[in-house]
């Protein structure tokens, strides 16, 4: 599988590892439904780090945030979302994650960091 979904034990953290071979046009739609059913399920907001392992282009990036803050059900502006933690190495990927606080985004909170070690600090501190 190109990617894994996956609540931590114990902690309010949803991980998401997207691999190298993710195909965000035919997978987006199922992995966000794994995100879903486990911010369905949540007794608490919870933070969502998706570690970004697929390199991805402007266009892709551009087409991610359109779907999970803008779409006909954005999984980033789920009730149980309690803030995005993007980690990646990609440059363009800051950018547009300050673009997700405005208004045409929903004003959307995400971070980013480059690697999961350092988002679970920052969330870690959070608490």
């Amino acid at each position: 599988m190109s990617f894994k979904v996956e609540k931590l034990s114990g902690e309010p953290i949803i991980l998401s590892t997207i691999y190298p071979d993710y195909n965000l046009f035919e997978e987006i739609a199922i992995s966000d439904q794994a995100a879903m059913d486990l911010l369905d399920a949540a007794t608490q907001p919870m933070f969502m780090i998706i570690d970004l392992q697929v390199q991805l282009d402007f266009g892709q990036i551009t087409i991610g945030a359109d779907i999970e803050a803008r779409g006909s059900n954005p999984l980033w502006h789920h009730k149980n979302m309690r803030q995005v933690i993007l980690v990646t190495t990609n440059k363009m990927v800051p950018l547009a994650a300050k673009g997700m606080a405005s208004q045409l985004y929903g004003y959307v909170n995400v971070e980013v960091f480059e690697t999961v070690d350092e988002a679970l600090r920052y969330i870690r501190a959070q608490e």
